[in-house]
């Protein structure tokens, strides 16, 4: 289902294109040929999306963690507590649910917590939680002020997820901003073709023309892609 749900966008994506720019059929099935693209694009978007939702219950699930170490719970007793409220606040919708339950039920099997953080790590290929289980593997080891270390790991997260949402903030406009710029040459070229067919003719009907709109379609393509990766900052 998630590759289809990949591919669809990339075929209406190439279907549009290709009709637009292009008239003999020929030209417009060659726009078909940037379908890998199209999708690749569309992947890459999907995990994106995937790794923002992972970051988010993440910090969730640490803040609860903190909260009721801080009150005397145990580590284990803490992060049982902590799920609860994750799934609280996402129930089904949770795309880490899955991973923290098999932690919940590693722990009633007498499985170290350390290691089920580690596998845990591993699964959700995050960079907070992973530093996160090192640092409370090596406080388990030292023996050190626990519930301290916790709540200052999760006080530095917590500020690095901020600068990030004050980054997406001031960036979203500009998003925007880019889909507008995105949206309005197509959008021209459709008016123009409606309106004015005979004024558009020659670039349909004329070898010169479909190159011309060749050039174009890359030009818009390639502009695509710079748009996204300059707006696509990480901390």
């Amino acid at each position: 289902m998630e590759d289809m749900g990949d591919i669809l966008p990339g075929a209406i994506g190439c279907a549009l294109l290709g009709r637009l720019f292009f008239r003999p059929l020929l030209l417009e099935a060659a726009v078909w040929l940037l379908l890998p693209l199209f999708v690749k694009e569309c992947k890459k978007a999907r995990r994106r999306r995937r790794r923002d939702q992972v970051q988010k219950e993440v910090m969730e699930i640490l803040q609860g963690l903190a909260a009721s170490v801080q009150v005397g719970y145990a580590l284990e007793n803490a992060w049982v507590e902590a799920y609860k409220g994750l799934e609280g606040l996402y129930g089904s919708k949770s795309v880490t649910g899955k991973t923290f339950r098999r932690m919940i039920e590693g722990m009633r099997q007498n499985i170290p917590m350390t290691q089920l953080m580690e596998e845990a790590a591993k699964e959700l290929e995050n960079e907070d939680f992973s530093v996160f289980t090192e640092i409370v593997g090596f406080a388990k080891r030292s023996g050190g002020n626990f519930v301290e270390i916790i709540r200052q790991t999760v006080e530095q997260m917590q500020e690095k997820m901020d600068v990030e949402r004050e980054i997406t903030t001031m960036v979203a406009q500009k998003k925007l901003e880019l889909w507008i710029m995105r949206i309005t040459p197509p959008a021209i070229l459709l008016y123009l073709r409606l309106a004015s067919p005979e004024y558009m003719e020659p670039l349909y009907a004329e070898a010169a023309g479909a190159a011309v709109m060749a050039v174009l379609l890359m030009g818009y393509l390639v502009a695509w892609w710079l748009g996204e990766r300059i707006l696509n900052i990480c901390v």
